[in-house]
């Protein structure tokens, strides 16, 4: 069995993607644009018990319009599903405008009659709306493939732009060097990809780096022997994170961990 799930904060329009060998779903931007919420393809439910399931965050903007299918609905021989998926979302969105109900009408009414199809169809449509309104949180993800070698670079930068870009330059230095630490920890010991997602509300700004390994980070003390120091290298970067942020944490997720930490905006 394959299963598509989509996990959507209503306040932010963050969503976390997670499939069971099973489409990606499709989104319809309010400019039109048609895009994929791509995500690790994982294995069919029931195939076995060991497998560790990962999903991919995506920011979602309001006014956009989700598809999730099954490739039964997608009378395609020889072609790609996506491919079929995304031309019938596009040529039947265009015909009905904004009406959910139309635009599934329009869908079912554009592939093989029930006869021709040789599996279940599913259809799923959702239109994100903004719950937040004035004051909303503003937020960005960054998805980091594992052993990027420009990873904690790219994360950096990630930081600087969205801190400039929400007037928050003034502890962009403070968290940019947060985040390399961070980074830098999960890229060498989770030995996955890494996420990273910043949130920005009245008073302070939200970093998040997730990663799979379910293992907490623990803030190594210098030690006096070289021994000991060796050992406890990994762990010195945290030493800043707990100096720079009001307060970190880490909590388990479904496929690992999350670290986050708060840092208060100067003047609020």
């Amino acid at each position: 069995m394959t299963c598509c799930v989509i996990a959507l904060d209503t306040a932010d329009g963050m969503a976390e993607v997670a499939l069971a060998g099973h489409p990606a779903p499709l989104v319809q931007r309010p400019d039109g644009t048609i895009g994929t919420l791509e995500a690790p393809a994982n294995l069919p439910l029931g195939v076995t018990l060991s497998h560790a399931y990962e999903g991919r965050e995506h920011v979602v903007e309001p006014g956009s319009v989700l598809m999730l299918y099954s490739d039964g609905l997608i009378g395609c021989d020889g072609t790609d599903p996506e491919v079929c998926a995304r031309a019938l979302f596009g040529s039947s969105s265009r015909e009905t405008g904004g009406d959910l109900e139309q635009l599934a009408d329009g869908l079912i009414a554009d592939v093989l009659g029930p006869h021709q199809r040789r599996d279940d169809a599913v259809l799923l449509l959702a239109c994100y709306e903004d719950a937040g309104g004035e004051g909303s949180q503003r937020v960005g993800s960054l998805h980091i493939q594992q052993r990027d070698l420009h990873g904690v670079k790219a994360a950096r930068a990630f930081v600087d732009d969205r801190l400039n870009s929400w007037g928050l330059a003034e502890i962009s230095d403070t968290l940019r060097l947060i985040v390399s630490e961070i980074v830098t920890n999960a890229l060498i010991h989770a030995g996955s990809d890494v996420d990273v997602r910043l949130r920005a509300f009245a008073d302070h700004v939200r970093l998040e780096v997730r990663d799979s390994d379910s293992n907490p980070p623990v803030p190594s003390p210098l030690a006096l022997s070289e021994e000991e120091n060796a050992r406890a290298e990994h762990g010195r970067g945290l030493l800043i994170v707990e100096a720079l942020s009001g307060q970190w944490n880490t909590s388990p997720n479904g496929r690992g961990k999350t670290v986050w930490l708060d840092v208060a905006v100067q003047d609020a």
